[in-house]
């Protein structure tokens, strides 16, 4: 049996907020633009790891709106928390691509 190659990640983390795809993120139908399932996985990952994040506190619902095709070149992802509480925030995430458009949105409902 041959062995089955490491898995490369989806993303390379340039700085706290810069992420560079890595061709595993291609989507199947444009290969200039990633499939929606990674850039929604980083932006769980900036809610989760964001500046102020509480141990505490659990995500416990995450919607996304896919605003363009996300392309496949260096992402920032921004957080900002629109309302803190003792037992709740809501905390929004955006991915946009240098010098680009928003892409990608984690709001709460």
């Amino acid at each position: 049996m041959t062995p089955v190659p490491e898995a490369e990640a989806f993303y390379v983390r340039e700085a706290a907020d810069r992420f560079s795809p890595t061709a595993c993120t291609r989507g199947p139908w444009d290969a200039d633009s990633q499939h929606a399932g990674p850039p929604a996985a980083l932006l769980a990952l900036a809610v989760d790891e964001r500046p102020g994040a509480r141990p505490d506190m659990r995500i416990t619902r995450l919607t996304y709106e896919i605003t363009r095709p996300v392309p496949i070149r260096p992402l920032t992802v921004t957080t900002r928390v629109l309302r803190a509480g003792r037992s709740v925030e809501l905390v929004e995430a955006v991915i946009a691509p240098d010098g680009g458009p928003e892409v990608m949105r984690r709001r709460p409902c």
